[in-house]
């Protein structure tokens, strides 16, 4: 059975082999101040899912407002299902649960980007009604932390 509830501390050891599988290497210490710092921005959400005591997911969420316009939106910032748990809806619950939460905000939509390479995800997240309508550019300093 499959369950989707917010993270806590407890679970930064499991985020953590998530976020590697992704490409993306953090010490557990790393990863548990982040998600202190997080847990303090109510503009932050993280929820896991736990299939079979497991957890084999996560989802990050931001809260944004518009400049343009009024209103806000949710973005996904981080998704993540273990590779052995794809294909089984655990992703496509994840971002269901996120929605359900950026509904209950009054958010007008939600936002994602995703890395060129990973045509897997577009496929994905087209299947869930999302459409590519734009470019996300970014621009690393020297000065930044290499994560």
């Amino acid at each position: 059975m499959l369950m989707i509830r917010d993270a806590t501390l407890e679970d930064v050891e499991h985020i953590v082999v998530l976020l590697e599988e992704l490409g993306y290497p953090t010490p557990v210490e790393e990863m548990t101040e982040r998600m202190q710092m997080l847990g303090r921005d109510s503009s932050y959400r993280a929820m896991v899912a736990v299939y079979e005591g497991k957890v084999v997911g996560m989802i990050g969420l931001a809260k944004t407002y518009f400049y343009e316009k009024r209103g806000l939106y949710i973005r996904i910032i981080t998704l993540i299902t273990k590779s052995e748990h794809r294909n089984l809806g655990i992703g496509a619950a994840l971002v269901k649960r996120a929605e359900d939460w950026a509904r209950e905000l009054g958010a007008t939509g939600m936002t994602v980007s995703s890395n060129k390479r990973r045509s897997d995800a577009h496929r994905f997240y087209h299947r869930l009604g999302y459409e590519d309508t734009s470019y996300t550019f970014f621009k690393r300093f020297e000065s930044a932390p290499s994560d």
